[in-house]
């Protein structure tokens, strides 16, 4: 061991230099959201699979506390990394309007992408919003410092896609309705 350079002691083996890059997963839904902020050294070590998830109202309250809570993590917009899939349709669109208001960037994974991970990591064990948010957070992180390809949308999900959700809920309570009537 005596005849080891000092280089060689300290060598990463590959990995980057940190970047102090926040990397941040929002789990869609309905009445909240739920939102993993993960640094970069969390991603690094392993701790990222504990790391604490906050609750967001799908208000205008809610996305000001989101928004100051990012702010209180010291980490500017341009090195904060966001991403949410495109399934919470009107939900998931207006939470991203207001990040991007506020000079943060969304990224918009497919929706297999979490799905695959999810079964890879965790195989048939319970799904949970919590678990999605940190996984969002983790495939963010595998994008930008380790290479992964794919799993990204180029663009944000189009208007139609909201359309077709409104008509599809529509459908829904007409039918909701009828049977309710008819009963």
């Amino acid at each position: 061991m005596g005849t080891q350079s000092a280089a060689a002691l300290t060598d990463t083996w590959g990995v980057p230099a940190p970047t102090g890059l926040l990397y941040v997963g929002i789990d869609i839904g309905r009445r909240k959201h739920l939102a993993a902020a993960i640094p970069e050294g969390r991603m690094w070590d392993g701790s990222w699979e504990r790391a604490p998830v906050r609750s967001i109202a799908t208000t205008a309250l809610g996305f000001r506390g989101l928004t100051g809570w990012l702010a209180e993590l010291g980490v500017a917009p341009a090195d904060t990394r966001i991403g949410m899939e495109p399934t919470g349709g009107w939900y998931g669109r207006t939470v991203a309007a207001w990040l991007e208001r506020h000079g943060y960037q969304v990224s918009w994974l497919q929706n297999f992408a979490l799905h695959d991970r999810r079964q890879l990591m965790i195989g048939k064990q319970t799904k949970t919003d919590a678990l999605d948010a940190r996984l969002i957070a983790r495939l963010l992180f595998e994008r930008e410092r380790l290479g992964l390809k794919g799993g990204f949308l180029q663009r944000p999900p189009r208007n139609t896609d909201a359309i077709r959700m409104l008509i599809r809920n529509r459908a829904r309570l007409v039918e909701q309705r009828t049977r309710c009537a008819t009963s």
